[in-house]
């Protein structure tokens, strides 16, 4: 069963989908950098869906600024995405989940990595944005700037004190303390995430594995990897 669920979050909503089958077990899903609950090729809905047959709950959510969540993208900081994706998984703490994975894709995954402690028990990493901050970087360096400073990216206004909270970035701040099982997964010719640095970024963890697929782009972008993707993720999940 799919049910529509608001957060509570400094006095704004952030929206989106609880996957219910009765389950002890949820994976908290967090979207990356312009997406939604959904995410590109609808990936989420579809591992939501995967999740349901093996009778595992799931949380999709939409960051502040995105999808059908309160605020503006141009509010987005790093410090507070990662504020939000905490008070996310305390929510599935409160709905009285024993068993909490963590599946970030992209941004989400660089934000899951700050997040590798209890209650998580399993992580799914898929194309963690493991040098999101030298992008971003770029990003402003490439784009003229706005008269405020901000920059206009594709329509949307990305504030130009986003690039320095990414100063708080840190890929393997749990890489020593978290012993749990780490799953990373990334594409061999993705543009947006470098797939040597994901797996500088896994050797780092004892008890993690990182799958680079062959011929696949950052959003999995045929049926086969869609496929092999959802595969891949529910064999650790089972495991």
């Amino acid at each position: 069963m799919k049910q529509y669920i608001e957060i509570n979050y400094q006095n704004k909503l952030l929206r989106g989908y609880h996957h219910q089958t009765n389950s002890d077990t949820v994976v908290v899903m967090l979207h990356g950098y312009t997406g939604n609950k959904t995410e590109s090729k609808l990936q989420f809905k579809k591992l939501s869906a995967a999740f349901e047959l093996l009778k595992i709950d799931s949380l999709r959510v939409d960051y502040l600024g995105h999808g059908e969540s309160d605020g503006e993208f141009s509010d987005m900081r790093f410090d507070d995405l990662l504020a939000q994706a905490n008070t996310i998984i305390k929510k599935a703490q409160n709905l009285g989940y024993k068993h909490i994975n963590l599946l970030g894709f992209s941004m989400g995954g660089l934000i899951a990595l700050h997040h590798l402690k209890s209650p998580i028990e399993k992580a799914i990493l898929i194309s963690p944005a493991v040098d999101f901050k030298k992008n971003i970087g770029r990003v402003f360096k490439s784009l003229s700037p706005l008269e405020n400073g901000n920059v206009d990216i594709g329509g949307l206004e990305l504030h130009k004190e986003f690039l320095t909270s990414l100063n708080l970035v840190n890929t393997t701040k749990y890489a020593k303390s978290f012993t749990q099982p780490v799953c990373f997964i990334v594409g061999e010719d993705d543009q947006s995430v470098n797939a040597n640095s994901v797996k500088v970024v896994a050797n780092e963890f004892s008890n993690a594995e990182c799958h680079v697929f062959a011929k696949c782009d950052h959003l999995y972008s045929r049926l086969s990897l869609q496929d092999k993707l959802i595969s891949t993720i529910i064999e650790f999940i089972k495991k």
